[in-house]
């Protein structure tokens, strides 16, 4: 059922044509609610990427100016990983 639910997901918002893609979703350019998409991306490894090969992902705003993307993947697994100011994303972390 779940799995159903985010195949769904993943064709009902805005589609991601590759993983890199992630790393400018940034809380102040992106609208408020957005849900990205990706489904098997060409830059997808799964010895690089810690998740599956679809899911979805929320970018929020956390605290004053760092960026937090959640992402839900097709193995029903939650990872997060953060942007503060200019610097670097964090690892994605499990949680």
């Amino acid at each position: 059922m779940v799995q159903i639910f985010l195949e769904e997901l993943v064709f009902k918002y805005t589609l991601i044509s590759l993983l890199s893609e992630l790393d400018g979703l940034l809380w102040n350019n992106t609208s408020p609610g957005s849900i990205y998409t990706f489904n098997s991306t060409s830059d997808y490894d799964s010895k690089k990427h810690p998740f599956g090969a679809a899911g979805t992902v929320e970018v929020k705003r956390f605290g004053g100016s760092s960026t937090i993307q959640i992402l839900y993947d097709i193995n029903n697994h939650v990872f997060l990983r953060r942007k503060v100011g200019e610097e670097a994303w964090n690892a994605w972390t499990q949680v």
